[in-house]
């Protein structure tokens, strides 16, 4: 049997290497147990219970829509490096038992496919695709610490991680990803895991509650987003995030109480969004408008300034760091060429009870102050209002940002 070590030096960070040893040659024994498994494969330590195998391709399934581990039977390893590390990374080849060889390139897991077991402690495959959108395929394993997959798919199933209450370490590396549905399930609580490793770039789709958990963490990207579903990144720990695409919608919740700091949009075919799309952010400094949105400048900015949770008047305290309350700063970048004066004139609030803009002449000597001595300021034009227990909040500031998608040349505007 070929045998494969992955190790890193001793106190050394080693990014996308394992402690993992794994087999490289997997034996294939026909077999009748049900009409749904056609046979075993084994590496020496797994017996799984196959239920396609297509020599042509390359590929393996495996599934278990029944509620049963396809783990057959396992051998306790003379190597306790291999004790429950279940290892289907290529290159891995199956042989029969008339000794043709099969390279595998794709390893489909559907229903339930690697849950149930007591005896799997780490699992690794990089040519990985899926079957079925609700499928469960990690569920269930009571002592599953460690899980690296990658591959192929263009979709990550709901309920993918279920009910795994050991389970700390998750990476994730699909590069074709389009569709995110809700993943993470009960009794499921890793390390955090890189938000940009799940919805990469050009996801287009991301479901209800998908990504709602608080260990996904860190800056989100998407260039291409199409469907952002209700509470997709509700309670998440993100830091940054830039939508791009053709949404026209951001529903309920989409990112409530998710701690991000700074949000740039890009979204010309955005027409509605929920006032609760992007609520209670304690940390909010910044938000960046690069072009019109279909249902007009007023309405995203009003919307997302409005969300600003914690946010008191301009100067006092707004926002959290480190647990302390810092005076609030909050800023809308927004290039004055994508937002014209008639349509500022629209959500005046000088005489508009329902508007939320007030011009530069409006500013308070707080405020003047706060831009004199910030140079990030220096382009405010505006302020953000709402009413608030029967008081006005002078929430924002509205500053003026070039933008890619400014018409060249120049205008003029008659009022």
């Amino acid at each position: 049997m070929k045998m494969r070590k992955r190790a890193c030096v001793a106190g050394a960070f080693c990014l996308g290497l394992t402690l993992s040893v794994g087999a490289t040659t997997w034996t294939y024994t026909p077999g009748t147990e049900n009409p749904n498994i056609i046979g075993t494969v084994t590496d020496g330590q797994w017996t799984l219970k196959v239920t396609g195998f297509d020599k042509a391709n390359g590929v393996l399934r495996f599934a278990s829509n029944w509620g049963k581990s396809i783990i057959k039977d396992w051998t306790e390893p003379t190597d306790s490096a291999l004790r429950g590390v279940l290892d289907l990374r290529s290159p891995l080849t199956v042989v029969e038992e008339n000794g043709q060889e099969t390279t595998i390139t794709n390893v489909v897991a559907g229903g339930s496919a690697f849950s149930w077991s007591t005896n799997l402690v780490a699992f690794y495959c990089d040519m990985l695709t899926f079957h079925g959108a609700d499928n469960s395929q990690f569920a269930g394993n009571a002592n599953l610490t460690r899980i690296e997959i990658g591959g192929g798919a263009d979709s990550l199933p709901k309920l993918l991680l279920n009910k795994n209450p050991q389970l700390k370490s998750v990476k994730f590396d699909f590069p074709a990803l389009r569709s995110v549905y809700g993943i993470f399930g009960n009794e499921t609580s890793p390390d955090p895991i890189d938000v940009g490793t799940i919805a990469v770039p050009a996801v287009t789709n991301i479901a209800d509650w998908a990504l709602n958990r608080k260990y996904v963490a860190g800056d989100l990207v998407l260039t291409n987003i199409a469907v952002m579903g209700a509470a997709a990144f509700s309670g998440a720990s993100l830091t940054n995030v830039f939508l791009g695409g053709p949404l026209t919608q951001l529903g309920e919740n989409v990112f409530k109480g998710s701690t991000v700091t700074n949000i740039m949009l890009d979204l010309p075919e955005l027409a509605a969004a929920a006032k609760s799309s992007f609520g209670e952010q304690r940390y909010i400094r910044s938000v960046e408008f690069r072009r019109t949105p279909a249902g007009g400048m007023g309405l995203a900015t009003n919307i997302i300034a409005h969300a600003a949770w914690g946010n008191n008047n301009l100067g006092s305290n707004g926002y959290l760091i480190d647990g302390k309350w810092r005076p609030n700063n909050l800023r809308i970048y927004v290039s004055k060429k994508q937002w014209t004066p008639e349509e500022r004139e629209v959500y005046d609030a000088t005489n508009n009870p329902t508007g939320f803009f007030l011009d530069r002449e409006t500013f308070t000597d707080k405020e003047k102050k706060m831009i004199q001595d910030d140079p990030t300021l220096a382009k405010a034009f505006g302020v953000c209002v709402r009413v608030a227990n029967g008081n006005l909040v002078r929430q924002a500031f509205f500053v003026h940002k070039p933008s890619p998608h400014d018409p060249k040349g120049f205008a003029l505007h008659f009022r």
